[in-house]
């Protein structure tokens, strides 16, 4: 199926990525896993720059602080 398919080719970015980590190229690893998310379907609402922190629904617990 086309949900299948995409999740195929998100599996593959997603150890592309983990190759590309290892051996140091981060900024193409960064770039692997953003394909790998695009392949689900995931899209970035806003993005976050040096300086900002962010605050998800008190429900996740997440927090993330870029600097």
């Amino acid at each position: 199926t086309g949900a299948g398919a995409d999740q195929d080719a998100a599996q593959h970015w997603f150890e592309l990525a983990d190759l590309l980590e290892e051996a140091g190229d981060l900024d193409a690893a960064r770039a692997a896993f953003r394909s790998a998310a695009a392949s689900t379907g995931l899209r970035s609402r806003t993005r976050v720059r040096v300086g900002e922190s962010v605050s998800v629904s008190p429900s996740s617990g997440v927090s993330v602080s870029v600097t």
